[in-house]
């Protein structure tokens, strides 16, 4: 995972501020939903804590085991870990819509490692705009995520959702792609598989540019400006 975080320290943006749109290209597809489980503690830490409860436009639990913690486009899922396929720490479903006119197919489940998913998911709902903006969580959305995988699902993955008109660029082993308001990093995994990174555009900056840790190793950065990284 180190390895991982060199390789791609130069290639991590942060959506400036000006980028606040009320909706993504129609012709690029959208993020729609990381789904990831993470280890017991962080989900514990994570699932108790008032900060991030405050900070997302909306955060909700459809089962006690997921945390969906939206923005504008997408929600980040974190789920706790369990003992069956898919809910084990580093299992991954990326959810999305396609661009327009396009069809999203999911690689067949048996040519992805146990675990990992594409599905076809919808936004959450818009927040009410006639609301004060200052009234909603920090957060306005997830605008980049760096997921490890299989380097095989990497590829499965990528050609999935080139072929529902999503743009992807791939390069050896690793795939960015690229919808209307965020952009997804797809690399080979190290020694631990999973969500590695995910960068927000924040509605406003947060005072004094806080960190928070949740778990033995999951940072959540404020700043600078209006961005925020979460480390896992």
């Amino acid at each position: 995972m180190t390895r991982c975080r060199t390789l791609l320290s130069t290639l991590l943006l942060v959506l400036p501020a000006s980028a606040i749109a009320q909706g993504p290209p129609e012709d690029r597809g959208t993020l729609t939903q990381l789904r990831v489980v993470v280890d017991s503690t962080t989900w514990h830490e994570v699932a108790g804590s008032e900060f991030i409860a405050e900070s997302f436009q909306s955060v909700a639990r459809p089962t006690p085991s997921e945390l969906a913690l939206c923005g504008r486009f997408a929600c980040l899922v974190l789920v706790a870990p369990g003992e069956t396929i898919g809910t084990t720490p580093g299992s991954v479903t990326l959810g999305a819509m396609p661009a327009a006119g396009g069809t999203l197919v999911p690689p067949a489940a048996d040519s992805l490692p146990p675990g990992v998913q594409v599905a076809r998911i919808e936004s959450p709902p818009a927040p009410d705009w006639t609301i004060d903006p200052d009234s909603l969580g920090v957060i306005y959305d997830l605008t980049e995520a760096t997921v490890a995988l299989d380097p095989a699902a990497v590829i499965q993955i990528a050609r999935s959702l080139h072929r529902a008109g999503i743009q992807v660029e791939v390069d050896g082993m690793m795939a960015t792609v690229i919808f209307g308001a965020s952009t997804v990093y797809l690399v080979p995994a190290g020694d631990v598989a999973g969500l590695v990174r995910a960068s927000f555009l924040l509605r406003r900056p947060a005072a004094g540019n806080p960190t928070y840790r949740f778990g033995g190793r999951s940072l959540l950065r404020f700043g600078p400006g209006r961005a925020a990284t979460w480390t896992f």
